[in-house]
């Protein structure tokens, strides 16, 4: 066999079945093979000789997409809490020489304790969106302080990379938790991050 179709061309096809062999059981084991496909074919009544009852379709087979698993109460109904706009905070790091300032825009996700908002929709869940935020907008000056201490008390290394601003994200959510009556802070958005 190797006289008739050489050894090159022999290795090239047992290279080629391997990889053939290897995406196979990729495809297999990873899970990526596409579902079964349904088709429905409808043949209209002149043209099928009269009117042709369409097969009813198979049921999907695959199962609908299961939400996260919630790890409160609140999150079980609701995965998008209230958006409350802290505003930009410009502070001085505490690099020694204080050379160095960050600006950093705040976003706040706050999930409110009262378990009747999750049963809301329409207009009545705007209404209590609204009467949240006006009721945060009057604690917003512990928020300010609390933002504007914490940011201030970190120097350029420790919000440099991204585990440092998840850690800073950690440290503003327990404090702000610590201090907020109407609802719990779920997470904190940076729309603007810039040290100079």
């Amino acid at each position: 066999m190797l006289r008739k179709f050489g050894k090159r061309t022999v290795l090239l096809l047992v290279i080629s079945l391997l990889l053939g062999l290897a995406a196979t059981g990729f495809l297999l084991f990873s899970g990526r093979l596409p579902g079964p496909v349904q088709i429905q074919v409808s043949m209209g009544g002149a043209a099928a000789g009269g009117a042709a009852e369409a097969a009813p379709a198979a049921e999907p087979t695959q199962a609908p997409p299961v939400p996260p698993v919630a790890t409160k109460p609140q999150e079980a109904q609701r995965f998008e809490g209230v958006l409350y706009d802290a505003g930009t905070k410009v502070v001085n790091l505490a690099d020694p020489g204080g050379y160095r300032y960050l600006k950093a825009g705040v976003v706040l996700e706050i999930l409110p304790t009262d378990p009747v908002f999750y049963t809301l929709s329409g207009t009545a869940l705007e209404e209590a969106k609204q009467h949240i935020l006006e009721e945060v907008d009057k604690e917003r000056p512990v928020i300010e302080d609390i933002i504007t201490l914490t940011l201030s008390s970190k120097t350029f290394d420790e919000v440099f990379t991204i585990a440092g601003k998840e850690q800073l994200k950690q440290e503003l959510r327990d404090q702000l938790n610590g201090r907020l009556n109407i609802g719990q802070v779920r997470d904190i958005y940076f729309t603007e991050f810039v040290i100079q």
